[in-house]
């Protein structure tokens, strides 16, 4: 086992790789009437995005790291 992974190393003997695809992307969206005056609005509006999203990044056992509002 070490000789061959050493082999593997040192580039004599291929080394498979098994690639991990990253998850699909999750998107939500609301629609909201404009012009948008209030940031009470904006808030509620947020919180109820992010609700949807953390429901569905629970439902597939995942989480994020960032996120992108626009």
């Amino acid at each position: 086992m070490l000789m061959r992974r050493l082999d593997q190393a040192l580039g004599a003997v291929p080394e498979p790789l098994s690639v991990i695809a990253p998850p699909p992307p999750l998107a939500v969206r609301l629609s909201l009437p404009e012009p948008i005056g209030l940031m009470d609005d904006l808030r509620e509006g947020a919180a109820r995005l992010l609700a949807r999203l953390c429901a569905r990044l629970a439902e597939r056992g995942e989480g994020a790291r960032a996120l992108r509002l626009e």
